[in-house]
């Protein structure tokens, strides 16, 4: 196509305006639909989701692109979270207790009220204490982040609400750690007891005491979410 009388300058890409010359119908050909106008990341507006561009729509718009699914985790900045790296200290006591994370995940993203997705639980260190499952091992052994954990699972129930408790004890037991925790919902994820479809709502970190327990301490956590 031409433009035999100087109708339709070209505009800048960024506009999704004019590229220079007639549709052959009476007016400017518009930049095609699909080109992009804008490279930068942005997030939508539920911040769950990831827009990598704006594309042109064929019409002289500049449009956000097909969102892509954080996988539960949030989107802020034009970047999905893809780590949440963790830190834990403890010094350990006698009686009857457990120290670990504990990982909520829910089926929509719900902050208010009781989870119904999965509760991931670390237990990094216990004395007289196991975790819901137990003594029924889905798995020995797993290897996660430089130290190996024995798996546990079943199904938890309050507040009329049930979930997925799904516990990842280290065995032998440590009082530091430096995790990736996202390996941990990864892996949960490949056996079939939570979904990328889920959102992570809360992470949390301490001790549970059922006997005892004085001087129990956690020294340090940390998260950062990426």
């Amino acid at each position: 196509m031409s433009d035999p009388r100087g109708d339709c300058a070209a505009s800048s890409v960024s506009t999704c305006g004019s590229v220079g010359y007639c549709n052959g119908s009476g007016a400017c050909a518009m930049a095609p639909a699909g080109t992009i106008c804008n490279a930068t990341p942005t997030c939508d507006s539920a911040g769950t989701s990831l827009i990598v561009s704006s594309i042109c729509n064929g019409a002289g718009a500049c449009v956000p692109g097909t969102p892509v699914s954080c996988d539960g985790f949030s989107c802020a900045s034009g970047a999905c979270a893809t780590a949440l790296q963790r830190t834990f200290s403890v010094t350990t006591a006698s009686g009857a207790w457990d120290l670990a994370y504990d990982i909520w995940l829910d089926t929509a993203a719900n902050t208010s009220t009781q989870n119904n997705g999965a509760e991931i639980m670390i237990w990094l260190n216990s004395a007289g204490a196991n975790p819901g499952g137990f003594p029924n091992i889905v798995k020995s052994g797993v290897c996660i982040d430089g130290h190996t954990y024995d798996i546990y699972e079943t199904r938890s129930s309050g507040s009329g609400v049930q979930w997925n408790l799904v516990s990842y004890r280290a065995n032998p037991a440590v009082g530091r750690v430096d995790i990736d925790v996202k390996h941990f919902i990864n892996d949960a994820i490949s056996r079939g007891f939570a979904s990328n479809a889920w959102f992570l709502t809360s992470i949390q970190a301490g001790t549970e005491i059922w006997q005892g327990g004085a001087g129990l301490k956690l020294n340090a956590f940390g998260a950062s979410v990426k």
